[in-house]
C-alpha cells in the first residue's frame, strides 16, 4: 500500500493500477476535473478582461469585502459566515474604491513599492472571478470560492522588462491539466488564447 497525494495518486492509480494493491489517498475532493480547472479561471478572467492587477490590490479588495460582510451575521470577528449575504451584496465595493499601498520586495519575485487607487478595472475582475466558472453564453460550469478566501489563484508576477504585472497560470491546475487531459509531466502551461469555452471543449 501507498500513501500519495491524492492528484498523484489518481493520476498513477488509473496509469499503472495493476502496480498497487491498495491507496492510501488524502485531502479527498468531489468534483476534482472541476475543482482543479477552477484554479487556472482568474488567469483566464485576467487575460480576457486585459487587466493584471498587483497583488495589493486585489488583497485591498478581499480587505475589503471581509470588513464589509463579516458583521452581516450579527457579529464582528473577522469571518464571513453569511457569505449569502455577501453575494447578494457583491457589487456594493465599486462604491468605495479606497487606497492601498505596497512596500518593495526583494524576493524571487521582485515587486516594487507602490501607492494608489483600487481601480474600477481590478473591481470588474473580482467581481468576474467571484460569479464563477462559466462559458461565452454565460452558462455556470462551477461555483467560484466563497467571499473572503482571496484571490490567490489570481496572483501576478512583475516583469521588470516591461515594468507591468502579467497573469500566470496558477500551479495546482497546471499540474492537473497538464497530467490528466495533456499527458504530459511539465510545471508550465500558457493561457494565451485560453477562452471561457476551452475548458468546455476540452481542448
Amino acid at each position: 500500500m501507498m500513501a500519495v497525494s491524492r492528484l498523484i495518486a489518481d493520476y498513477q492509480m488509473q496509469r499503472y493500477g495493476s502496480q498497487f494493491d491498495g491507496v492510501a489517498i488524502g485531502a479527498p475532493a468531489f468534483r476534482q476535473a472541476f475543482q482543479q480547472v477552477l484554479h487556472l479561471f482568474s488567469g483566464v478572467v485576467e487575460n480576457t478582461n486585459g487587466y493584471d492587477p498587483s497583488p495589493c490590490e486585489l488583497e485591498k479588495i478581499n480587505n475589503d469585502t471581509i470588513a464589509a460582510c463579516d458583521p452581516l451575521d450579527g457579529r464582528t470577528d473577522g469571518v464571513i459566515s453569511r457569505t449569502d449575504l455577501c453575494k447578494l451584496n457583491e457589487h456594493w465595493y465599486p462604491l468605495f474604491l479606497s487606497s492601498f499601498s505596497q512596500r518593495r520586495s526583494m524576493n524571487a519575485a521582485p515587486v516594487p513599492a507602490a501607492n494608489g487607487t483600487v481601480t474600477s478595472q481590478a473591481v470588474a475582475l473580482a467581481n468576474d472571478i467571484n460569479g464563477g466558472l462559466h462559458d461565452s453564453q454565460g452558462r455556470r460550469v462551477c461555483t467560484s470560492f466563497q467571499p473572503g478566501s482571496g484571490y490567490p489563484d489570481a496572483a501576478t508576477t512583475y516583469n521588470t522588462t516591461t515594468g507591468q504585472y502579467q497573469a500566470v497560470a496558477s500551479g495546482i491546475g497546471v499540474q492537473y491539466v497538464n497530467l490528466f487531459l495533456k499527458d504530459v509531466n511539465s510545471a508550465s502551461l500558457s493561457l494565451d488564447n485560453v477562452t471561457y469555452d476551452t475548458p468546455a471543449s476540452g481542448s
